[in-house]
Formats: structure tokens, C-alpha cells, sequence
């Protein structure tokens, strides 16, 4: 009796654990982001995402390089912060986003520049 209460035990914090960490696991991977500016214009570039617990680490490559970056998990959400300098001027892109499927999608934002959307397929 004892062993049965013991394994009923791990049996329900396997299924309440479970479906996160398939969740955190399923943004991990190589993706293909479009990403669509508020007046209308379209860019292309590319995401690598690695899942560690609740910890995101990745790189964000478009045509102005390859930007590597810390931010967050939470079941299907992600979060991280995209950090750079331009002409001397340093800036940063906030980026949130949760997955939806197969598919990555969310919103990123910029104190100086305007936001937009963003969606993602895997490679």
C-alpha cells in the first residue's frame, strides 16, 4: 500500500510537470522569423533557440550581423532582450512571443524606433 501511495505520488508530478517541460523543449531549435514593421515593410532573419530550464539562450541573425542573447521560458512564452550599438548609438529590441503550435509568434519593441509583429516557422 505504501509503495502505491509512493508511486501515484510521482505518477501526478510527472503530469503536472510534464506538458512545461514539453513546452519549454518545443521553442528550442533552428527558425525562420518574418518579422512585420508597424508601417508595413517585411524583414527576413533567422533565430536559434536552446532551452535550459527556464532559462533562453540564442542568437538572432539579420543582415546587420549576429546578436546572441539571454532572456527567459515560461511554458509556451518566451522572452528576451536584443542589445547592439548603431553609428554609436547603443539600443534595444524587447522581444516577447509565445508558440502556437509549430509556429512562433509575438511582438518586439524598440524605445526608439517603432514595433511590430513577428512569426516564426522551424527550419
Amino acid at each position: 500500500m505504501r509503495y502505491t501511495s509512493i508511486w501515484l505520488a510521482v505518477f501526478a508530478v510527472a503530469l503536472a510537470c510534464g506538458p512545461l517541460a514539453l513546452a519549454q523543449a518545443g521553442v528550442a531549435g533552428n527558425w525562420s522569423v518574418t518579422s512585420e514593421q508597424e508601417d508595413g515593410t517585411s524583414t527576413e532573419s533567422d533565430l536559434e533557440l536552446s532551452v535550459d530550464g527556464d532559462v533562453l539562450t540564442g542568437r538572432f541573425t539579420d543582415t546587420d550581423g549576429t546578436t546572441e542573447f539571454t532572456g527567459s521560458v515560461e511554458g509556451e512564452q518566451i522572452r528576451f532582450e536584443l542589445n547592439g550599438t548603431t553609428d554609436g548609438y547603443p539600443w534595444t529590441v524587447t522581444v516577447t512571443g509565445m508558440l502556437e503550435g509549430e509556429i512562433l509568434k509575438g511582438k518586439y519593441e524598440a524605445a526608439a524606433a517603432p514595433g511590430g509583429t513577428w512569426s516564426a516557422t522551424r527550419k
